[in-house]
């Protein structure tokens, strides 16, 4: 499965495998929808996201599948939810935050 090719990504973000352990909240926060705050975890200017790739769980290398726990764009900021994804596809989800403290999903990059 690939992203849309009508629409491609025009920019991706790579979330570090060390995320939860240098950020006490372990919250990865993509975009704010609502742009009352500025609630982002990276330098890039804000975008909605398309896709999500992960490639391991945990960083094993054989994995099929990982965890992620996360709100999705459209989402309140309390509907957190934990989503089985294959490993090493492309998923047309859009992703507003990631729970990295509960997420067992590594190489995880963000396209938009």
């Amino acid at each position: 499965m690939a992203l849309n090719a009508d629409f491609p990504a025009e920019q991706s973000i790579e979330i570090p495998d060390n995320w939860a352990s240098e950020h006490s909240s372990g919250i990865f926060w993509i975009a704010n929808p609502d742009r009352g705050t500025d609630r982002r975890s990276h330098n890039k200017q804000q975008f909605r996201p398309r896709g999500i790739f992960v490639s391991t769980r945990n960083g094993v290398d054989d994995t099929t599948w990982a965890e992620v726990r996360g709100i999705l764009w459209g989402e309140n900021d309390t509907d957190w939810k934990v989503r089985r994804l294959a490993c090493n596809v492309v998923h047309p989800i859009a992703y507003k935050a990631i729970d990295m403290l509960k997420t067992n999903a590594r190489g995880i990059q963000i396209f938009a």
